[in-house]
């Protein structure tokens, strides 16, 4: 498992995507996924081999884009 928040959150992501062998459980906590114009979702989408377990959270006030959540 891994867990962080907002770059943190982030980097879980792609620690996921790039490591889905060993990561089975990701939580991004107000990741932020406006980082590099949504980079991540782009990476996430395109991943034909993401298989873990995600938790993504984010608040609704204050943030940049708590909709891309």
């Amino acid at each position: 498992s891994l867990i962080g928040s907002s770059l943190g959150g982030l980097v879980s992501i792609y620690a996921g995507i790039t490591h889905y062998k060993t990561f089975k459980r990701i939580a991004a906590l107000s990741a932020s996924l406006w980082w590099d114009r949504l980079k991540i979702l782009q990476l996430l989408s395109k991943s034909k081999n993401f298989s873990p377990i995600l938790y993504a959270d984010s608040g609704t006030e204050g943030g940049e884009r708590p909709m891309d959540v």
